[in-house]
């Protein structure tokens, strides 16, 4: 029983000790949530530009390399914020980012990355990371469980980096960030003219991202959060259309029968959870030459012909939006 007691005693001084380190830090920028920092600061200030509403894209970096606004503009009359910055944020803080510019009258489109509809509730370090140095609130939106494995699955090089304070100046260089955006939110520069040898060899060596083998036996909580910001959506006089991402081809997303009932069934489950979805995602897979840098970047070139077809799956958004 001593043996016990001591145990809990040593877990509990451990953790006070653990938190009080966190605590300490919160709120040192630092340099690998930097660049997400500025680029959401400049979508912001575009969105705040005027009162008339809005087409906002919301997901991660998807859209902001794979959808032209202007092209959006051109076809709507509609301003187009491209709100997307990266999916390794995770489905939540995209979700909760979403709702802190959406306002009534609003068109939400969401091409949200297939790693949002697995999510189970284990933060990463982006996450992890990003909430401590820039936006500590959003810990209190999460769940208890989450809540723990975010301060239990902190590493410790991110609390030496955060009081370094690595992150105080705006970032200037480098492939992402606000000073890669034009003003529409967009990914400027990716051309393939543009793409190093290290990004071409990047799309050369892409391997498939297995998504049903990787989120089979876990407990999938992203229903639970596109359902809830779905019903704000509504409450609040907001459109919400979910359509698929541009992503990457690959043989076995064709042949393995987990991975073709996973794009299959998900527009049927987001249905059956009372999303507008639309569209098949097989019609959104793209072969290698289309891409930058990622399986889910989209060059310049390619932007253009994907905007195309997004244009012609969303088709008359004043009808769409009525019936939704």
């Amino acid at each position: 029983m001593q043996f016990f007691r001591g145990l809990i005693v040593g877990f509990s001084l451990v953790s006070i000790v653990w938190i009080a380190l966190i605590l300490g830090e919160i709120g040192n920028p630092t340099i690998t949530s930097r660049w997400v920092y500025d680029a959401y600061q400049k979508k912001e200030s575009l969105i705040r530009e005027n009162n008339r509403s809005k087409i906002i894209i919301v997901a991660g970096s998807n859209a902001m390399f794979g959808i032209d606004s202007k092209m959006l503009e051109k076809r709507y009359g509609k301003d187009v914020v491209n709100f997307g910055v990266n999916a390794g944020l995770f489905l939540p803080y995209i979700l909760y980012r979403a709702k802190k510019v959406l306002k009534r009258g609003d068109i939400a489109i969401l091409p949200l990355e297939y790693s949002m509809y697995v999510y189970d509730g284990e933060p990463n370090e982006q996450m992890i990371g990003y909430t401590y140095s820039f936006d500590p609130s959003f810990f209190w939106s999460l769940s208890l469980k989450e809540q723990f494995l975010l301060l239990w699955k902190t590493p410790l090089k991110r609390l030496i980096e955060g009081y370094m304070k690595t992150g105080t100046k705006p970032i200037s260089y480098g492939l992402y960030g606000a000073h890669r955006l034009d003003n529409n939110g967009d990914e400027i520069n990716s051309s393939i003219s543009d793409m190093t040898k290290a990004e071409r060899d990047a799309i050369a060596n892409i391997k498939p991202t297995l998504y049903a083998k990787e989120s089979k036996g876990k407990s999938i909580v992203s229903w639970r959060y596109l359902k809830r910001f779905d019903r704000w959506a509504k409450d609040n006089g907001i459109c919400t259309i979910y359509t698929p991402p541009v992503f990457m081809n690959q043989k076995i997303y064709h042949s393995d029968k987990d991975e073709i009932n996973f794009y299959k069934s998900l527009p049927k489950i987001a249905k059956a959870n009372g999303l507008n979805f639309i569209g098949n995602p097989y019609d959104f897979m793209y072969p290698k030459s289309w891409f930058f840098n990622t399986d889910y970047h989209l060059n310049a070139e390619a932007r253009e012909r994907h905007t195309k077809k997004l244009i012609e799956l969303l088709g008359d958004l004043n009808k769409r939006c009525l019936s939704n």
